[in-house]
């Protein structure tokens, strides 16, 4: 095909990448590759208890509750729009843009417009889900002090903090309960001490028992470990949790190829068809020639060959830049999680001293058979008796 008066370029945009909710709208049919995407559903996470084989998105589904969904899902929709011969005014971004004439210069014109496909663009769609809406909820949950926002994640470090000074609270009532229980329990054994007896024995042990009990719960609680410290290591971790995976996203926003628009300019800059021209905007290495080593770029052809080696860049980013900051990100919060859960188990009840109540009339054992304990002669005899304390009084025996 003959290409007369042939010129061409790259965008005309501006550098960086177009959010969700810009140049999503084409203001006319687009010739190939405009078609609608389908919606975006979070990955499957897998079942089972086994968290060493999840990668990136399914990490941050099945830990934080966002809705990531699946790369293959990013990379199985088209990445550019192509319109032939267009009126121009697509309202969408521009990638690559070619005219000429076919037959003489002042022949029939042509052109190919390659666009960054509108369906990228829709927010709530498969790319928003899986890069804009996890970078924004991350970087939310990671604001120092106040700022600091978790309405986007299924995970918030401060209530691991509440509930950690809740058990110390625990711990610290037991502890001082176990000291005032010890002394009480020291003191009524004391020569010096008013409680003497069955009564004063009873009381003791009572205080002796409670001592033990408490004692029992403070030292469950805090040896090996301290129950508190354990929920408030889980906290700790879960923050961490949070700022690895923010780390490692942003991280991955250094990479040109983090994003499908970046994976295009990579790919087509890896094979010589693009140089960098400053400021993040690139130019055609010839821009007298429609050929590369994708072929005619003035065809869709060739540009379906820019979209399969670009998705294999962005798929390569995604493995070495997310999924092993997850996997140890993961690793270290199960951990914390297991060791406050099997550390900070019910605690066992102590064995008490059975307590035994005073029994009076044990002192005074019944040796009548009438059933009554026999009360010691003080003397004084009973009624009528020799003793009789009415003997000699008026209206006494005489």
């Amino acid at each position: 095909m003959g290409k007369i008066k042939f010129h061409s370029g790259m965008d005309q945009n501006g550098p960086g990448d177009p959010a969700p909710g810009t140049f999503d709208s084409p203001n006319n049919p687009v010739d190939n590759g405009g078609s609608s995407p389908g919606s975006s559903k979070p990955v499957t996470v897998p079942s089972g208890n086994d968290y060493t084989g999840w990668n990136w998105e399914e990490t941050l589904v099945g830990v934080l509750g966002l809705q990531l969904p699946s790369r293959n899902d990013v990379t199985g929709q088209r990445w550019t729009a192509i319109n032939f011969n267009s009126p121009g005014g697509s309202g969408l971004y521009r990638i690559y843009a070619a005219e000429w004439r076919a037959v003489s210069g002042v022949g029939a014109h042509k052109d190919t417009f390659v666009y960054l496909n509108p369906g990228l663009l829709q927010p709530g769609g498969i790319w928003d889900n899986y890069f804009y809406q996890p970078m924004q909820a991350l970087n939310n949950a990671t604001m120092s002090g106040a700022s600091a926002n978790y309405t986007g994640v299924q995970l918030d470090p401060r209530t691991f903090a509440v509930a950690g000074a809740a058990v110390q609270g625990v711990q610290d009532f037991y502890n001082r309960t176990n000291t005032s229980f010890q002394g009480l329990s020291d003191a009524v054994k004391g020569d010096q001490s008013a409680f003497k007896g069955q009564a004063g024995d009873a009381f003791s042990q009572l205080m002796d028992n409670l001592h033990q009990a408490a004692n029992s719960a403070y030292t469950q609680m805090t040896s090996p470990n301290s129950y508190a410290q354990l929920i408030t290591d889980a906290g700790t971790q879960s923050g961490n949790f949070l700022m690895s995976l923010w780390n490692a996203l942003a991280g991955w926003t250094f990479m040109l190829d983090h994003t499908p628009l970046g994976a295009i300019y990579q790919s087509l800059e890896d094979k010589g068809v693009i140089t960098a021209a400053g400021g993040g905007n690139y130019q055609l290495t010839d821009t007298h020639s429609t050929d590369s080593p994708f072929g005619d770029l003035t065809t869709a052809d060739a540009w379906l060959a820019v979209e399969a080696d670009a998705k294999q860049l962005w798929l390569q980013s995604v493995t070495s830049a997310l999924d092993q900051p997850a996997q140890i990100a993961l690793n270290s919060l199960v951990a914390s999680f297991g060791k406050a859960s099997t550390g900070a188990q019910p605690l066992n009840p102590p064995t008490l001293t059975q307590i035994t109540p005073g029994n009076p009339a044990g002192a005074n054992p019944d040796t009548t058979g009438a059933g009554t304990p026999n009360i010691p002669d003080t003397g004084l005899g009973g009624p009528g008796g020799a003793g009789d304390p009415g003997a000699g009084l008026p209206g006494g025996a005489n």
